[in-house]
């Protein structure tokens, strides 16, 4: 399948489009994330000891990396189903394999070199959409992402980075202990980190699926070809 160049100028465009087609469900799922990430801060809190929640954490970050992750993408992509895929059908496990395949190469990237696990990040920044939209196998995805960011590998990388960065900006200026010690501060610290930190999921899963939907020709529209 032939693969279309992304540009910033297209990807910012893109992006634009699916927040004003998606703007309340994306912000209605923003703050449902930084709520339940506040909650669990708040147990955290309530039972006196830090880190007593920490496997509830991990859970909750499983349910949003996997379920809702796909339910986002899911309804990004919605228009582009092809009409003979079944609805309903979900690639839970898929998607599992494909998020744990890559932490593995980009974490291990990360370690050693730093830039070749960010690089294989950004290579593999629609490996989601593949799964949602084609109903691929983890290692399918992988290398269909691959594939596809090919010829906007620097695009692709960036994106990436995108929801990073005000993530790290906020941690660095305002979740330290000199913060978190003023009245109060515990919860502003942490509401704002959890904001921020729900803010950047959503927004990387907004920047994947338009990098996707630029990079990748419409199913429907390919098999109208070739009939």
């Amino acid at each position: 399948m032939a693969t279309k160049k992304v540009t910033f100028g297209g990807l910012f465009a893109e992006v634009s489009d699916l927040v004003a087609r998606h703007g309340s469900y994306l912000a209605l799922v923003t703050f449902a994330i930084a709520a339940g990430f506040l909650a669990l801060d708040w147990l955290d809190l309530k039972s006196g000891e830090r880190g007593s929640t920490a496997l509830l954490s991990s859970l909750s970050g499983v349910v949003v990396a996997l379920f809702v992750q796909y339910s986002v993408v899911e309804r990004l992509l919605a228009d582009r189903r092809p009409p003979d895929q079944a609805a309903g059908v979900r690639f839970y496990g898929s998607l599992f394999g494909s998020l744990f395949l890559s932490s593995l190469a980009i974490g291990a990237g990360l370690i050693l070199f730093v830039l070749p696990g960010v690089y294989f990040a950004g290579r593999w920044l629609t490996s989601t959409q593949q799964i949602v939209e084609r109903q691929m196998s983890a290692m399918e995805s992988l290398r269909a992402s691959w594939e596809d960011s090919k010829p906007s590998q620097v695009v692709f990388t960036v994106a990436n980075l995108i929801g990073l960065v005000p993530m790290a900006l906020v941690f660095g200026l305002i979740y330290r202990p000199d913060v978190i010690a003023l009245p109060g501060g515990f919860w502003v610290s942490n509401s704002s980190i959890d904001a921020v930190a729900a803010l950047g999921n959503v927004a990387g899963w907004v920047i994947a699926t338009a990098a996707h939907r630029l990079a990748v020709p419409v199913f429907n529209q390919l098999n109208e070809v070739f009939d």
